[in-house]
């Protein structure tokens, strides 16, 4: 069904945080300047379908190769 604006925006929003949240854990944890300065990765959630929901500021690269996995 439709969502309404208000309950699309909390979800988006709770996206972008569990995404964010993602990101800084591989900044934080990452054993290699490439993680940890050039941010060489990427951090998505996808649906049970394999469809992206939602990407922050990363390298698109990587996410668009899931179709091969």
């Amino acid at each position: 069904g439709d969502l309404d604006p208000i309950t699309f925006s909390v979800i988006l929003n709770r996206f972008n945080t569990i995404a964010r949240e993602m990101t800084l854990t591989l900044e934080y944890t990452a054993w290699t300047s490439i993680l940890a300065l050039a941010r060489d990765f990427s951090c998505a959630i996808y649906d049970a379908k394999a469809r992206q929901v939602c990407m922050l500021d990363a390298l698109p690269v990587h996410t668009n190769s899931l179709h091969v996995i």
